[in-house]
């Protein structure tokens, strides 16, 4: 955690509570509760517009029982993610691993590379791609409709209207909250919508 610094989180928002970030990382009612418990007198759904410079956060990135639960959820997650990957008998160690998504920055994709520890090769396939993220020699992005990279596309505004692609490319599945591990295999949790 000393070296986790969420931006792949505040790239979406700075604009969070406690509870809300808490929220964002799949923590529990029961374990936000706890943690709540610690931050005597702190309003945990006060919204500050720079969360990741408030002092709230650097409290509760110190807090040993939210270092504690964070890293049981950061070990847990992982491995049931891994679990989930090779329930595909494919190597990606070996051939890498392509995404392919609406867009818009390749958060997903980041999440993933970051998750087995930037050593495999990941290719995304986007409808469109409006922000950089985290791209890497080992972690490409390419905006199929519309890119800012390498710079930005012809008529990239006429093709920017990401509410439309979001609603005419919806998943026929809530998104993915988690992963967890049941009969020895992981699998996707998700949200029931």
């Amino acid at each position: 955690l000393y070296k986790e610094k969420f931006e792949r989180v505040f790239r979406q928002t700075t604009v969070l509570s406690v509870d809300e970030f808490l929220k964002l990382l799949n923590f529990s009612l029961e374990d936000r509760k706890k943690i709540y418990n610690c931050l005597c007198g702190v309003d945990c759904n006060e919204v500050h517009l720079h969360f990741n410079q408030h002092k709230i956060f650097a409290d509760l990135c110190k807090m040993p029982l939210f270092l504690m639960l964070y890293e049981e959820k950061r070990q847990r997650s992982r491995a049931a993610f891994l679990s989930y990957l090779k329930t595909f008998n494919v190597d990606i160690w070996g051939h890498g691993l392509v995404v392919v998504d609406v867009g818009w920055k390749g958060t997903i994709q980041d999440n993933i590379y970051h998750a087995l520890g930037g050593e495999v090769k990941i290719r995304g396939f986007y409808l469109g791609l409006t922000g950089l993220g985290g791209i890497r020699a080992n972690n490409i992005k390419e905006g199929l409709l519309f890119s800012v990279a390498p710079i930005k596309s012809k008529d990239y505004g006429v093709w920017l209207n990401r509410e439309f692609y979001e609603r005419f490319m919806r998943a026929s599945h809530g998104m993915t909250l988690c992963y967890q591990i049941k009969n020895d295999r992981g699998y996707p949790v998700l949200e029931e919508k």
